[in-house]
């Protein structure tokens, strides 16, 4: 259910770095990896100076 949620509030607000943030870590939870950098690539573009996402980027492509 909580999935479904995020990617409508994705698909509603895809300039939304929180919602975007959100789904990035729905999507590692559930390790799908290539979603879940996706989502944080996009913050990143929204936020750059983000360190906390930056370190959860790092942290996908580090795990998997």
């Amino acid at each position: 259910v909580a999935r479904r949620q995020l990617e409508k509030a994705v698909d509603l607000l895809p300039k939304d770095p929180v919602v975007l943030q959100h789904w990035g870590d729905a999507c590692r939870a559930l390790r799908l990896t290539d979603q879940a950098r996706d989502a944080y690539r996009r913050v990143l573009e929204l936020t750059p100076d983000d360190p906390a996402v930056a370190e959860k980027l790092k942290g996908v492509a580090d795990s998997y």
